[in-house]
Parts: structure tokens; sequence; C-alpha cells
């Protein structure tokens, strides 16, 4: 099953979630996230994690120019 891709208008902040597989006794010391978003210029846009509670995890993102981002986790 594939995910929807996420659509961010310019200059508008959206929120990705994500979920661990496992769980973390203190997810603020144990857990570190970064989003790297790479624009169609090739400029990149890294953005940290942050826990949500249980095992989510979200990331703000707004773009800064139109055309096709891609991302990955770090």
């Amino acid at each position: 099953m594939s995910e929807a891709t996420p659509v961010f208008e310019l200059w508008r902040a959206g929120i990705l979630t994500f979920e661990a597989a496992g769980t973390y006794d203190n997810p603020f010391l144990d857990v570190e996230i970064w989003a790297a978003f790479t624009a169609p210029s090739g400029r990149v846009i890294r953005r940290e994690a942050y826990w949500d509670g249980g095992n989510v995890w979200r990331v703000s993102f707004a773009s800064t120019e139109t055309g096709m981002w891609t991302y990955t986790l770090e």
C-alpha cells in the first residue's frame, strides 16, 4: 500500500506525521529525528521532528519554492 504524497502550499506550513516501530523510555533524550527537504533547485532545508506522545513524531515544514520537493528522515 502506498501513502499519499503530501501537498504543501508555498510559504504555508504543513505537518508530516511519523510513527516509530518501537517505544522509548525517554523520547526526549533517546531519539533525535531530522527531516531533510530537498527543493527542485537542489537547496536542502533541515527541520527537527518533535515528539507528540506515544510513538508519534511530527515535523513542520513550509516550502519556499514551487515544484516537487522530496524528503528523507535522518
